[in-house]
This record gives structure tokens, C-alpha cells and sequence, in this order.
């Protein structure tokens, strides 16, 4: 969920905006995230509740993106386009 609290964000904002600004590209992007999880699994342990933790995160992450954002894009476009689907 990353509706965390207010206070916990603001340790993260800084590293995460600054981080933001090196990211040109979607290769870049997988990159960091990869290397995201691989430090988090040197941290936290290499065990299967952990790897299946990062495949939720992962998961929830896509799909409130899609909720969030790219549904919401796509109900636009259809009323820009008309709809396929009658």
C-alpha cells in the first residue's frame, strides 16, 4: 500500500525525488528498481517470504497504477474515439 503516513514519507521524498532526476528511460527505470529489490534481499534475507513479498509489491504497484492513473487515461481516450466495445 503506499498510502504510508505523512511522516514516514518524508525521510523518503528527498532520496526518491533526487533519484527521480537521474531516470531518463524505461531501461533505467528497470534498473534502479532491480537494483532496489537486490539490496533489499542482501537486507532482509534471501528467503521466499521475501522474494514473495517483492512479487506482491510489485504486483499492487502495477495495478493501482492501472487504477490510478492509466484507467482513468484510457476512459478518456475512449470518449475522445468512441468505444469498441457496443
Amino acid at each position: 500500500m503506499p498510502y504510508i503516513n505523512k511522516n514516514d514519507r518524508l525521510p523518503l521524498n528527498h532520496a526518491i525525488e533526487k533519484l527521480a532526476m537521474e531516470i531518463d528511460n524505461e531501461g533505467e527505470l528497470n534498473y534502479t528498481i532491480s537494483m532496489l529489490i537486490r539490496l533489499l534481499i542482501g537486507k532482509w534475507g534471501e528467503k521466499y517470504k521475501n522474494y514473495n513479498a517483492f512479487m506482491g509489491v510489485l504486483t499492487c504497484v502495477m495495478f493501482e497504477l492501472y487504477r490510478k492513473k492509466i484507467g482513468i487515461y484510457e476512459d478518456k481516450k475512449e470518449i475522445e474515439n468512441e468505444t469498441i466495445w457496443d
